[in-house]
């Protein structure tokens, strides 16, 4: 059970259950949200196992394609790619999350909470490994490694201020921190990539 806001901005409380969401408005009738197919896929790859697992399968994919076909192909699989990678990151860290009433931010990274398993930090670290390999497939030609992990660092910073703004979701230093390893690592793999084309 949570709290957040019906379209109206009438303070509500929701909860989920078996697919769908159910809106509670202070006083009022209860509302129920259905959740459709397009959303049950998208919470099926975010789930805590599967969604690293997923990375880095497309990863592997990533390189074997990077290494194997022509310009043309490894430019058109990275722009769908970073299509499909795009909407899947804004959906886990935006899209999916209810607006609440309060601003929620925290400073403090690797807090104690029985709430944050492993796989947590593993996800947030995976998610951002693909960005930087993506963008150099798309522009086809070499790039420092402060580029390609300056603008995955920059990207993580910009959809933690987006959850602050738009009060879904924490603003919390702690994923910054995480998905800047990934895309660093994601530099690497891609620096790693651009020698064994050579």
């Amino acid at each position: 059970m949570g709290e957040g806001l019906w379209p109206s901005s009438q303070p509500i409380s929701y909860c989920s259950f078996g697919g769908a969401t159910y809106y509670i408005p202070y006083g009022g009738e209860t509302f129920v949200e259905e959740e459709s197919n397009l959303e049950t896929v998208l919470r099926m790859f975010s789930e805590p196992g599967l969604f690293p697992l997923f990375i880095l399968l497309f990863v592997g994919i990533t390189f074997l394609v990077f290494r194997y076909t022509t310009s043309k192909i490894k430019r058109i699989y990275s722009i769908v790619f970073m299509c499909v990678w795009g909407f899947g990151l804004l959906y886990v860290t935006w899209l999916s999350r209810t607006p609440i009433l309060e601003t929620r931010v925290n400073f403090i990274p690797f807090q104690p909470d029985v709430n944050t398993t492993a796989f947590d930090y593993v996800t947030n670290i995976v998610m951002f490994i693909p960005y930087p390999l993506l963008l150099y497939g798309i522009l086809q030609k070499k790039l420092k490694f402060t580029c390609l992990a300056g603008a995955g660092i920059g990207l993580s910073l910009a959809i933690e201020l987006l959850q602050l703004i738009t009060h879904r979701g924490v603003c919390d230093v702690e994923d910054l921190i995480l998905n800047s390893v990934g895309a660093i690592l994601g530099a690497l793999a891609t620096g790693l990539l651009v020698k064994i084309e050579k």
